[in-house]
């Protein structure tokens, strides 16, 4: 997206801990903001900065979080553009405000990062000035993984305080499909917690491999709708190709009623909308693998 002739600098520090955040949203965030320093910078020269920190706040520094003493990650965002003048800064995060000419921009970038980072329970400051350039710093409230919920559930089928979750403990064979691997990590380990067998793939094509080399070995398949090579979508087709009783759950941050309504008719079980939640996953799960159709596959 980015011309190579900026340069883009980095410092990440990877030892400043984890947030609970959905990472398609994330996503978006950081595209959004590069993407504007990208424009800001219109010659096509000069430097896009990313830190990622640890970050204690104090009244001074970012007065809207002051009294808290709690730490924060901060994902600062840089560039050395035109900057704005106060009179801009004060309307950039309100829907439709934009300094771009038209067809160039809708006006909702800076309005959709503010209300991702709020909806996390992060804030978001921004200073700049005239051929001074931009930066943009979001905090985001550390994650305690002492206290992580996936740490907590456990495999003996105990309802956990922290989720209200029962491990069905029945043993099942979930063939588990998303792109993105934290998402595969997270939600592996939370089926396995379940106690659930999972074969987990970010690939759709080699899962749709996996498949083929043993239709039966599988109970239910979980996967992203939005992919790259194959949707989850066109993967389900194949499957139900070969397995047209197969149940599928589908996962997607999109709310498209004609699609999911086409994968419906096509066969595919349930629509999972992003970001999971866990509980409503466990759920819905069971709900799909206690369906009569499930329950006369397995009988057979």
């Amino acid at each position: 997206v980015i011309p190579s002739t900026i340069n883009i600098s980095q410092n990440i520090d990877a030892g400043c801990g984890s947030v609970l955040a959905d990472a398609t949203q994330i996503h978006q965030v950081v595209m959004n903001l590069c993407t504007n320093a990208c424009h800001a910078m219109r010659d096509g020269h000069g430097t896009l900065t990313v830190e990622l920190t640890p970050f204690h706040a104090s009244a001074d520094q970012v007065p809207q979080l002051a009294p808290s003493t709690d730490p924060f990650i901060c994902l600062q965002i840089q560039d050395t553009g035109h900057g704005m003048d106060e009179a801009t800064l004060s309307h950039i995060f309100e829907p439709y405000f934009t300094t771009k000419s038209e067809g160039e921009g809708s006006g909702l970038g800076l309005a959709t990062v503010h209300a991702i980072v709020t909806e996390h329970g992060g804030t978001i400051t921004v200073s700049s000035s005239l051929q001074s350039g931009t930066t943009f710093r979001l905090l985001f409230p550390l994650h305690k993984e002492e206290s992580h919920p996936l740490e907590d559930m456990g495999r003996s089928g105990e309802i956990n305080q922290g989720t209200g979750i029962r491990a069905p403990n029945r043993g099942e064979h979930i063939l588990l499909v998303d792109d993105e691997e934290p998402i595969v990590k997270m939600l592996q380990r939370f089926l396995l917690g379940q106690g659930y067998k999972v074969t987990a793939r970010t690939c759709a094509i080699e899962a749709f491999q996996e498949f083929c080399a043993n239709p039966d070995a599988f109970d239910l398949l979980i996967s992203d709708l939005t992919m790259p090579r194959m949707t989850g979508f066109e993967l389900a087709k194949k499957m139900l190709e070969i397995r047209p009783d197969f149940p599928i759950t589908l996962c997607t941050g999109f709310s498209d009623v004609v699609e999911k309504t086409t994968a419906l008719r096509a066969g595919v079980r349930d629509f999972i909308m992003k970001p999971i939640k866990l509980r409503a996953l466990a759920e819905r799960i069971r709900t799909v693998l206690d369906s009569p159709l499930s329950n006369d596959r397995r009988a057979e």
